[in-house]
């Protein structure tokens, strides 16, 4: 039997009452933190042109789009909503992969229109996890180092599982669907090179192409059997150094949603590691912007490129998100990183723009042997009141320091109280506590839009 199948058959056979219930919660907190963070991208200007587009090509039907006023059918509602969930880099991530950007609205926008029950929702975001993760996984640093975005192309095949459940497809379809999906997974990372917004439209294309790949499958259209790890399937058309049995391994045992982390920081994630060290530093010795003489960070060398570590001023929201020194020179000045500090005033800050010429960046032999498992930096703050040290294994946020449900609550008040009014965020919030509980997915769609109406 392939991998791909053997991943295909548990999950279509999974059950949620019988998941520990650790898994039960996380799966919770991911869903509430991307649909806020959807909302919140709901107002970038991408994702505003996405809709845009949509509508001047009609595009009828009756799926919900965050805080709009157009519905449209399951496969553009998908889309859209992926691309805002991805559109302020503040989404949820694993090691390689953004998962919840396209599955959550993948499961989303089928859930509503098949009228599925909260489980069922909640079953097809667990699975889709869990195949995109595996995928990213198998994929490894070479998928990643020959240039292709995790989020576009392992995310694909995610959608189509999650698409899949609610359909209720059987493995064999679930298969196909796969084997669909493999054939349209893309995504570059040519963005990085000058912050363009491709990117935020990844999760939206993984979530259209899954969804797409499902309903073919349903009517019959078979994919190919083992299409990811297959002598000339996705592993090895996309990635030099492929695990395929990480598509297998510890199946049921380690679960992708439950290892997968939520972001404090609205910034690329290989900065939060310097950021929690930077605040903390700041914070507890009472230092001042003005006090630093210079700032030396040391981590692994996945990090060594020019957007990650380039001390010049960013020319874009995206470029200020993936810049290790300009989300450090931001905080120092703000003494916290939001999504107001990678706008264009704040990027043309002369405190930050100044306080970047002091910031180094060095590479550790041990840290880089222990990535990725481990995301390590360590931070050396040089001031005229001392020199203060100080070094994490990973950033806040993950498996070893998860954000728990109260902190997510806040994080995603924060981002739907202005979009959709501060009585619907709660009720959102409330629904989202009860996913595991009867009711409808349609009536959790519903939420997330404004209560004073449907709004473009």
């Amino acid at each position: 039997m392939s991998e791909t199948r053997t991943l295909v058959e548990f999950l279509s056979g999974l059950e949620v009452q019988l998941l520990p219930a650790n898994v039960i919660e996380r799966a919770k907190v991911h869903i509430l933190d991307t649909l806020a963070v959807a909302a919140g991208g709901s107002t970038t200007e991408h994702a505003r042109q996405a809709v845009a587009t949509l509508k001047a090509l009609g595009t009828p039907g009756n799926s919900t789009v965050i805080a709009n006023d157009l519905t449209v059918n399951v496969l553009e509602a998908a889309f859209l909503n992926g691309v805002m969930a991805h559109s302020i880099d503040f989404d949820d991530a694993h090691k390689f992969v953004h998962p919840g950007a396209a599955i959550v609205p993948a499961a989303l926008a089928f859930a509503e229109s098949q009228g599925a029950h909260n489980v069922e929702f909640l079953k097809a975001v667990i699975c889709g996890y869990e195949a995109a993760v595996r995928v990213s996984l198998a994929g490894g640093p070479s998928h990643r180092a020959r240039g292709f975005h995790p989020t576009g192309t392992c995310n694909v095949i995610g959608t189509a599982v999650a698409a899949g459940v609610l359909l209720k497809l059987d493995a064999h379809q679930i298969v196909s669907a796969v084997g669909i999906a493999a054939s349209q997974a893309a995504g570059l990372t040519q963005y990085r090179i000058d912050g363009a917004a491709t990117k935020h439209l990844h999760a939206g294309f993984a979530a259209r192409a899954g969804g797409f790949a499902a309903l073919l499958a349903r009517e019959g259209l078979r994919g190919p059997e083992a299409s990811i790890e297959g002598e000339v399937g996705f592993l090895k058309a996309f990635a030099d150094e492929a695990d395929p049995e990480a598509l297998t391994r510890g199946l049921g045992k380690s679960w992708a949603i439950a290892t997968t982390d939520i972001k404090p920081y609205p910034s690329c994630r290989q900065t939060h590691a310097p950021l929690d060290l930077m605040l903390n530093l700041m914070r507890q010795n009472s230092i001042s912007h003005e006090q630093i003489e210079a700032i030396r960070l040391a981590t692994y060398k996945y990090v060594d490129k020019p957007w990650h570590v380039d001390t010049s001023p960013p020319g874009s929201s995206l470029e200020g998100m993936l810049s290790i020194p300009y989300c450090l020179a931001t905080a120092a000045v703000y003494g916290q990183v939001t999504l107001t500090n990678f706008g264009d005033a704040a990027r043309a800050d002369t405190r930050v723009c100044n306080l970047l010429r002091k910031i180094s960046i060095g590479f550790d032999e041990d840290m880089t042997a222990r990535w990725p498992a481990e995301r390590g930096a360590a931070i050396t703050l040089v001031t005229s009141a001392g020199t203060f040290e100080a070094r994490a294994s990973n950033p806040r946020g993950g498996g070893d320091q998860p954000v728990e449900w109260p902190e997510a609550v806040g994080k995603a008040r924060g981002l739907t109280e202005d979009v959709l009014g501060p009585r619907r965020a709660e009720q959102l919030v409330e629904a989202v506590s009860r996913v595991d509980q009867p009711g409808s997915a349609s009536s959790l769609a519903a939420l997330l839009v404004s209560e004073e109406g449907r709004h473009g």
